[in-house]
């Protein structure tokens, strides 16, 4: 669908909300099996990530993507430690 066909009269104002502000940046830290999990900045709650998509471009490098609590953008960043696995 070509952009001039599309109802922007109809889009929801909050996309517009924060698209030029800064993402919060919160650090990720890799957990015993491969997942990793990181803290949300807005709600405080522990987030876990464990789908392979996700997980293969964090490895790469820093990576922005939609908060699964809140719903907010994040820029997910590497944490220097790696949590031992527990017995």
């Amino acid at each position: 669908m070509p952009l001039s066909d599309q109802a922007w009269d109809t889009t929801y104002p909050s996309v517009f909300r924060d698209v030029a502000g800064p993402v919060c940046s919160v650090k990720g830290e890799l957990r015993p099996r491969g997942a990793v999990r990181y803290c949300c900045p807005v709600t405080g709650s522990f987030v876990l990530l464990t789908d392979p998509a996700i997980l293969a471009r964090f490895a790469e490098r820093d990576t922005r993507l939609c908060c699964a609590d809140c719903g907010e953008m994040h820029l997910l960043t590497q944490a220097a430690t790696v949590t031992a696995p527990r017995p």
